[in-house]
């Protein structure tokens, strides 16, 4: 695992090996990976390493385990490894392995953050590669064998979101949630959001965002200014306090475009999003493909400030709109987002590498 328990990343491959198959045992490490290392977590033995995205920390852990253990190992892509390690280094997606960028790969050594070029030698010596979108099967370099599955949402936690419909009103108005964090590779589409909020209530429009997550973007606060009025930060909130904090909103918003960062990825919180029952208003862009729009979500083709605010504006006046789309989507949820399903795919594949590695 590249980040620390309690993410959204650690939730995955939590929900994953709740959902093992029987006799399975399921090992999940952390950075610094020591306890790992030293085999004090692996003393009944070791028969498949799977490198959770394959970034500088993780690849070289699971490097020296394999070497230790002599087994095969998979790697599972959740993000566009290429356009977040280009955006750390400061450089444009598509030069990511310009000269001025390769002069500062160096400062990737031991990182949680992907070098392009280990990446990708790493990816062709494993036994398989998972992915969470479509799109990121194009990463995966030829001949290597290839799994999608979509990440689900807790059912003991969201599968009955009549229990939490009880919520606080401010002052009447209609509320929009968010629940995530502002980093570098989204602060442009949190800030349309942000603006979507200022430009609905100078419509005359009485909305409220209430959002949660941390704030990974130091320049950020003084980009939205004047959406403060109508913001509530609730900040990071535990994952039991999630389904209440979706039970107060009217609306929830999925801000961004299809570009090279969201095109490759599964947004975590959308599986919530959907099962909560809420409409959802989202990009025509990674899960938004595979929605019917006006059915099961309002679909944003620019994601610009007007668009977010006109599609909010539209659930307010109809509302009979609003509680079809809440329906469709949370049947969606229910019929594609469950980590059943997605275990079942991931394990399948798994056990059949293992096969296929042995000799089976």
């Amino acid at each position: 695992m590249h980040s620390e328990s309690g993410s959204n990343s650690d939730l995955h491959a939590r929900a994953l090996a709740n959902h093992a198959p029987e006799g399975w045992q399921v090992v999940i490490c952390y950075p610094p990976y020591e306890e790992c290392l030293r085999g004090d977590l692996l003393k009944s033995g070791v028969d498949g390493v799977v490198a959770w995205t394959p970034r500088e920390s993780v690849r070289l852990a699971v490097n020296s385990l394999v070497a230790e253990y002599g087994v095969p190992y998979f790697v599972h892509l959740e993000d566009n490894e290429k356009a977040i390690t280009a955006t750390h280094l400061c450089v444009p997606h598509g030069r990511i392995f310009s000269l001025r960028a390769r002069l500062r790969y160096r400062h990737l050594k031991g990182r949680a953050l992907s070098h392009p070029i280990h990446m990708e030698r790493f990816m062709r010596g494993a036994a398989g590669v998972t992915v969470l979108m479509d799109r990121l099967l194009e990463m995966v370099p030829c001949g290597v064998r290839r799994e999608l599955f979509w990440p689900g949402y807790d059912e003991e936690l969201f599968g009955d979101m009549e229990v939490w419909r009880g919520r606080d009103v401010t002052d009447g108005a209609t509320t929009l949630v968010y629940t995530g964090n502002v980093h570098p590779n989204n602060s442009d589409e949190m800030a349309t959001l942000y603006g979507a909020v200022v430009e609905l209530n100078r419509r005359g429009r009485s909305v409220r965002l209430l959002r949660s997550g941390g704030c990974y973007d130091d320049g950020f606060a003084g980009r939205v200014v004047a959406a403060a009025p109508y913001v509530t930060d609730f900040g990071v909130v535990a994952r039991e306090e999630l389904p209440g904090l979706l039970a107060k909103g009217d609306i929830l918003v999925q801000p961004g475009v299809a570009d090279e960062f969201n095109e490759f990825r599964f947004p975590s919180k959308l599986p919530e999003f959907f099962a909560s029952g809420r409409p959802v208003i989202l990009p025509v862009s990674n899960l938004g493909r595979f929605l019917s729009d006006g059915a099961e979500a309002l679909l944003l083709y620019e994601g610009s400030v007007q668009e977010i605010a006109d599609k909010v504006e539209l659930l307010m006046d109809t509302p009979e709109l609003a509680e079809r789309i809440g329906r469709g989507g949370q049947r969606f949820a229910y019929e594609n987002l469950r980590w059943g399903v997605a275990a079942e795919r991931f394990f399948s594949f798994i056990e059949k590498g293992l096969e296929m590695a042995s000799g089976a």
